[in-house]
Order: C-alpha cells, then sequence, then structure tokens
C-alpha cells in the first residue's frame, strides 16, 4: 500500500508539473490518473462479499439477465434498486464474470468517469486546465489509495454520481 501511495504521488506530482508547464493536456492527464488509478485498485479489490447490498444486487442482476422478461423482472422483482442493478447487466454482455470483483471495477469506472467529468466542466467554465486538475487531484488520490475493502465497492451511489455529471455536462 505504501509503494501504490508514494507511486501516485510521484505520477500525480510529474503531471501538475507538465500541466503547469503546459506541455501536457488535461484529458491526458486524467487519462493516465484515472489508468493509474485503476491499476492501484485493482491489486486490492477482492472478490468475495463486503456488504449485503452487493450481493442484492448481485442476485438481481443475474436473475434480471437470465429471465425470460428482463424488463419486467427488472422493475418488478428483484430487491434491489433498478438504476443500481441496470448497470450490472453491462458485466455480461460484455462477456465479463458477474462477480464482486467485477462489480467494484464498474463502480470504479463510474467514480473515474464522473471524476474526470468535474474536472473537465471546471476547467471549461474557469478556463483554466489547473483549476480541474486541482479539484480532482485529492478525489482520485482517495480513490486509489484508501485501502478499506468495502470503501469504494460498487454502490447505489455509483451509477447515480455519474448520471447527475453527466447530465451536467
Amino acid at each position: 500500500m505504501i509503494i501504490a501511495g508514494l507511486s501516485f504521488t510521484l505520477v500525480s506530482l510529474y503531471i501538475t508539473y507538465a500541466l503547469h508547464k503546459k506541455k501536457a493536456s488535461l484529458q491526458l492527464a486524467l487519462f493516465f490518473i484515472a489508468g493509474l488509478t485503476i491499476l492501484i485498485r485493482c491489486f486490492y479489490t477482492v472478490n468475495f462479499e463486503t456488504g449485503a447490498d452487493a450481493s442484492i444486487w448481485l442476485a438481481s442482476a443475474r436473475s434480471t439477465f437470465f429471465s425470460n422478461n428482463p424488463l419486467w423482472w427488472l422493475l418488478n422483482s428483484n430487491e434491489g434498486r433498478p438504476l443500481t442493478v441496470a448497470p450490472l447487466l453491462i458485466l455480461p454482455l460484455l462477456g465479463l464474470p458477474l462477480n464482486y470483483f467485477t462489480a467494484d471495477l464498474l463502480g470504479l469506472i463510474f467514480f473515474i468517469a464522473s471524476f474526470c467529468i468535474t474536472a473537465l466542466l471546471i476547467a471549461k467554465y474557469t478556463r483554466q486546465q489547473m483549476a480541474g486538475w486541482l479539484l480532482v487531484l485529492p478525489l482520485f488520490s482517495v480513490l486509489a489509495t484508501a485501502s478499506h475493502v468495502d470503501f469504494f465497492s460498487y454502490n447505489s451511489e455509483a451509477p447515480s454520481l455519474f448520471q447527475i455529471t453527466v447530465s451536467l455536462w
């Protein structure tokens, strides 16, 4: 964990320097920091139940995916929230297993996309790339280095935050 935190700090300092000297664009910086965040999180994302909510959403997604009438099943016959379960249905369509690890990675992608959209919005409205970068850098650092296994597991906030930031774009 210490190595991950140090590598994240060094890369983010280098990217901040490159943005300050106008040697890199904000989009490129966000691409690299998002990739590093995913890489670091993959090392300590677990494939077992960290909370009862994730089990309910995965079970609901699995039963919806294999149902004869998926829309009816999604809206009427599951205990999970439909807007939380629906994004999980992307995983089997992509050929990925529907388990805790891939669900957590999907939640991570939602958080990362929300942070990137926020940075681009701030940069657009302030006309300064550093403003967007400095706003989301602490968010990425917490997302990448939080070591509690349930801290950023797939939850109902991930798709909701993504939907709100996309609607602001």
